[in-house]
């Protein structure tokens, strides 16, 4: 088990958060020959990534449960570098939302020019 980060609400980067680190929630647990199981993709979720100085990302297979949609548990997916390959394969499950909407409607909106500057249909995984 991995504590990529702890923080809630905002990230942050300051001499009191240096101990735990000032990433926002993301946990992830694997074992050899198995792909990782990812919980909440906060701004931790971008240190995932081995590729995450190297100019092309290395592709990556996973599955990510969802605690709640705030964004401080979401705002780390669109810095995941390996979504830019299309090998990667990370499937995300959320609780159902009470208004009926998707997961994929809900990332659309958030992951979006204005907000982004680019959509969630730009990159490559699955």
């Amino acid at each position: 088990m991995t504590f990529h980060g702890v923080r809630g609400s905002t990230a942050c980067h300051d001499p009191q958060t240096h101990r735990y680190g000032g990433n926002t929630s993301c946990v992830s647990v694997s074992s050899a020959n198995e792909s990782p199981i990812i919980f909440d993709l906060g701004t931790g979720l971008r240190y995932m990534s081995s590729s995450q100085d190297e100019a092309k990302p290395k592709p990556f297979v996973g599955a990510c449960l969802l605690t709640h949609l705030h964004w401080d548990h979401i705002q780390g997916l669109p810095f995941f570098r390996p979504l830019l390959c299309e090998e990667t394969v990370l499937n995300v499950y959320a609780p159902k939302q009470e208004d009926g909407r998707s997961l994929r409607e809900i990332f659309l909106k958030k992951i979006c020019p204005p907000i982004f500057p680019i959509s969630l249909n730009e990159f490559k995984a699955t």
